[in-house]
């Protein structure tokens, strides 16, 4: 006989089916949890249904729907289990009126690795020593046995109010004839149940593992494309996010020190956070990123509690980065920080917009006695943007990477930007922002400076005099990767008039950002730098580059003569917008260059982040191979480390 919804309110008024698979178990749970006893019920071969009185022991893990039991193996039960394995297991808290009912499967198992994961001294008294030197009542013992009901469906009732709150429901109901439903009527299907055991079997994986697992999620989540660097790191961060997903992960991550490495402090923390974060990171390394300024507000005793938690964990920090819009002169955070013996610094990372009274004598002192961090003898990686060019300045003749980012109105004298880059031998990548020089014109090719293991250069300027006073008046005979950014069109005439093609042997990576140039200046930049292999223009496509026209040309005219346009290129980056020119232009692009036997290349398209789905990883586009990307190019290349400040080459 069908079901009438209408002839019973009750159950159609109670029935939830709003509540999530993960509500549902835990409404369960807090069911099983607050009673001590169920009964479970099998039937006989007469057909007799049979109830009694069982203990579940606890699940192994908050997800797990398997009620486990221990019994007797000589009971009637297990008769009637192995006549029909169907059975029923009901739970019922009387307080609150809450009941579960299991409908589903058991079986029996006697595997003594299964029983000894189970077992408790408490549980021996359930079947007694014989005396007989074989039943023990012990975990060994014969008759002990497990009883494992697996559901097919759930079904329980989940009170919502106490036991005043259900009293006037139903005297409410009884005046007015309305139906009173002091709860909700849940059930877990047999496919929610099937997900449970999945969600379960993960954790049954070991704890360590997960903890790896969650260690390499975060360094996944620290560098994801889709948080590209120069914009905020994300706010919820991986290690919060997994710590509140269930109390197994929140155990692990908490037993996991490296997870919580990561401190940032602006307006956004508390101290509690901050304490607790130190706290959970054991003895390993930290990263701390420190924003003091407009956008995140902190008032001075914030600052400082903040500057006594994190000051005694100095020599555990491996990378500080910290951006200041006003440094005070009576309580400077970067010099408390800087006096700090963080023995162990590898990267430094410092914008300082002002200073309070500035001490101008310091601009141009000699840089073989550091402002800050005296003790840093590991330091691998600084930048210095602002007045921290200035005023901050740390050890760094042990620096592989340096950023010197001027963004202000005060130049350096060229004596103090040459000792600043020439002060590491172990300089390899170099970044220089802005006009940093205070000289009209540059010293070129009469003072060279001699950088011979750089490997890396970036350069940016506003009035166009650095382009070819770094790349005249440094002598880089192991430079592999040059970047130039907002370069114009005359900005590297001197370089053109020096006519030289040998000073630049070992580059084989360019890349411009924010312009593109002439046919003719491209003539004179394959004549200069002439081993050129790869190449990306991140302002234009392919079809708006007058640089397609060298890629189809076979030998062109230079200064000295003909010449073939980077014989040895085999990759171009090009902004791609999916048009029907850039189409045809690769077409003809690839046509062409395997028709006079040039060297095949590979096209790298950067697309939006959003279209990236359309253009799928890598494909044979008319003769040439394409890869789609998006995001932003890591420099330098092959960098391991997360760098959230290199906004200003975007």
């Amino acid at each position: 006989m069908s079901g009438n919804s209408s002839l019973d309110p009750y159950t159609e008024q109670a029935q939830n089916n709003d509540v999530t698979t993960q509500e549902k178990i835990a409404g369960l749970k807090e069911i099983i949890k607050s009673t001590e006893t169920a009964m479970l019920t099998s039937r006989s071969s007469d057909g007799s249904f049979h109830s009694r009185a069982m203990s579940p022991v606890h699940p192994h893990s908050e997800t797990d729907l398997t009620l486990t039991f221990f019994a007797n193996s000589v009971s009637h039960k297990f008769e009637e289990i192995e006549h029909d394995s169907h059975v029923n297991v009901s739970f019922l808290n009387p307080t609150t009126t809450s009941w579960a009912s299991f409908s589903g499967r058991a079986t029996v198992t006697q595997d003594p690795a299964e029983i000894k994961k189970y077992w408790s001294t408490a549980t021996s008294a359930w079947f007694g020593d014989l005396k007989d030197g074989i039943h023990k009542g012990d975990s060994n013992d014969p008759r002990v046995a497990l009883i494992q009901v697996v559901p097919d469906e759930i079904r329980y009732w989940y009170a919502t109010k106490g036991k005043v709150g259900r009293a006037i429901e139903i005297g409410v109901g009884a005046m007015t004839g309305k139906t009173s439903t002091p709860g909700e009527l849940r059930t877990i299907t047999s496919n929610e149940i099937s997900a449970g055991h999945r969600i379960d079997m993960m954790f049954q994986v070991p704890p360590e593992i997960w903890s790896a697992i969650f260690e390499t999620g975060k360094n996944i989540t620290d560098d994801d494309p889709l948080h590209e660097e120069g914009r905020v790191p994300p706010k919820a961060s991986f290690e919060l996010a997994v710590s509140h997903t269930c109390q197994f992960f929140r155990r692990v991550a908490l037993e996991t020190p490296r997870l919580w490495t990561s401190l940032q402090i602006n307006g956004t923390c508390s101290l509690e956070w901050i304490s607790e974060c130190i706290e959970r990171s054991g003895s390993c390394w930290l990263d701390i990123v420190i924003e003091i300024g407009e956008c995140f507000p902190l008032d001075i005793d914030e600052v400082n509690a903040m500057m006594d938690l994190i000051i005694p964990q100095s020599p555990r920090w491996r990378s500080l980065s910290l951006s200041c819009s006003f440094e005070s002169a009576h309580n400077s955070v970067v010099a408390r920080l800087g006096n700090s013996p963080a023995i162990g610094l590898r990267y430094l990372s410092l914008h300082v917009n002002d200073v309070e009274s500035p001490d101008q004598t310091a601009f141009n002192n000699q840089i073989f006695n550091p402002q800050i961090f005296a003790c840093t003898a590991c330091l691998n990686f600084v930048r210095l943007r602002g007045l921290a060019l200035h005023q901050f300045r740390p050890r760094l003749e042990t620096l592989n990477t340096l950023h010197l980012d001027h963004i202000g109105h005060i130049p350096i004298l060229y004596s103090t930007f040459r000792a600043i880059i020439t002060h590491s031998p172990a300089l390899e990548h170099l970044s220089v922002y802005g006009d940093i020089i205070g000289e009209a014109t540059w010293p070129r090719r009469t003072n060279v400076i001699q950088l011979t293991g750089l490997r890396s250069l970036r350069i940016c300027g506003v009035d166009g005099e650095i382009y070819p006073g770094m790349l005249l008046g440094i002598d880089t005979p192991q430079l592999e990767s040059l970047t130039l950014k907002d370069v114009q069109e005359e900005d590297l005439d001197p370089l053109w008039e020096l006519n030289d093609n040998t000073r630049f042997l070992k580059l084989t990576q360019l890349t411009f950002t924010n312009f593109d140039f002439s046919e003719a200046t491209y003539k004179r930049l394959c004549e200069t730098f002439t081993e050129i292999a790869s190449f990306s223009l991140l302002l234009s496509t392919i079809a708006e580059s007058s640089f397609v026209t060298l890629l189809m040309a076979d030998t062109v005219a230079g200064q000295n003569g003909s010449f073939t346009p980077w014989p040895r290129l085999r990759e171009v980056a090009f902004r791609f917008e999916g048009t029907e020119k850039e189409e045809e232009l690769l077409g003809k692009v690839g046509e062409f260059r395997k028709k006079h036997g040039l060297s095949p290349c590979k096209f790298l398209l950067r697309v939006d982040n959003d279209d990236l789905e359309e253009y799928f990883g890598d494909e044979t586009h008319k003769e040439i191979n394409c890869q789609f990307y998006s995001g932003l190019d890591v420099w330098p290349q092959g960098r391991t480390y997360i760098d959230y400040d290199d906004t200003l080459f975007l």
